[in-house]
């Protein structure tokens, strides 16, 4: 395909203890599924102590502690079960066939690079959209003399996204060197990569097609949208080379079963809020 697959509130202090609660409650990842369960488990087991007419106090820290244990073994197993500790996203140069190569200067400085991804992090998406979309961290990776990361595969990448954090529930984003320093790169890669961590932090039904897979084909129609968001024009996106023909993309998923169009159709509307949007950057 493409260059990118492999690609305070202020208050009384019982109030303000609620809220934090929830807070940590609300939180992705393990924690935040072990916290919930331990709060519907308290419910739970004091309302039954109440009918019972047992120690509501000790329902609630039996429920707690039911509730809490049973949410972290489902979510154990459900997390090695989907394989989110295999998963692994990258952007692959070797799958470009473009007519604007990438430019890469060995002396930029590294903290340099940081600071460019940070700034278009920051820029364009904010810290609850970061939670939403379960990003952890955004990284400057280890280059070739190139610019590229080699993971020890094969192949060299413009990025890649780890697979889901277990405690977290979030992906830390890794760029080349030289996709830090081209900010039109940097910009779509950073938004393609924020669709995998949020794919793998909702757990969204990925399928192999024949050709590819559901989420990808959601993800190269979403590209256009996002083109067309960022007035990239229909010759730059032939000749840059990582955006899908919608010729083929019609094709591909005229081609498809009913089942797997909903698929894709799942995978392209559930990904919309990360591809909607202007990535604004300075040259």
């Amino acid at each position: 395909m493409e260059w990118f697959c492999q690609c305070a509130v202020n208050g009384c202090g019982h109030r303000r203890s609620l809220r934090g609660t929830g807070t940590v409650f609300s939180a992705s990842g393990f924690w935040g599924t072990v916290g919930n369960g331990a709060l519907a488990g308290a419910g739970t087991g004091g309302v039954t102590a109440l009918l019972n007419g047992d120690n509501f106090l000790k329902g609630l820290a039996t429920g707690a502690v039911i509730g809490g244990a049973v949410a972290a073994v489902s979510y154990t197993v459900n997390y090695y079960a989907q394989g989110y500790n295999k998963t692994n996203y990258k952007t692959a140069s070797s799958e470009i066939k473009s007519n604007d190569t990438p430019t890469y200067d060995i002396n930029i400085s590294r903290d340099t690079m940081q600071n460019d991804i940070d700034i278009m992090r920051s820029k364009n998406f904010t810290l609850s959209e970061m939670d939403q979309f379960g990003v952890g961290k955004d990284t400057l990776g280890y280059g070739g003399f190139d610019g590229y990361i080699y993971p020890g595969d094969g192949s060299k990448v413009y990025a890649y996204t780890t697979p889901k954090n277990f405690w977290t529930g979030k992906s830390d984003i890794v760029y080349a060197p030289i996709t830090a320093q081209n900010k039109k790169l940097l910009a779509a890669t950073m938004v393609h990569e924020t669709g995998h961590a949020y794919s793998q932090k909702i757990g969204l039904l990925d399928v192999q097609l024949k050709s590819d897979s559901s989420e990808h084909l959601g993800m190269a129609k979403l590209e256009h949208l996002y083109a067309d968001r960022n007035f990239v024009t229909p010759t730059e996106r032939l000749n840059s080379g990582f955006y899908w023909r919608p010729s083929v993309i019609s094709r591909l998923y005229n081609n498809l079963d009913q089942i797997s169009r909903s698929i894709v159709d799942n995978a392209y509307n559930k990904l919309m809020p990360v591809f909607n949007r202007f990535m604004f950057y300075t040259k």
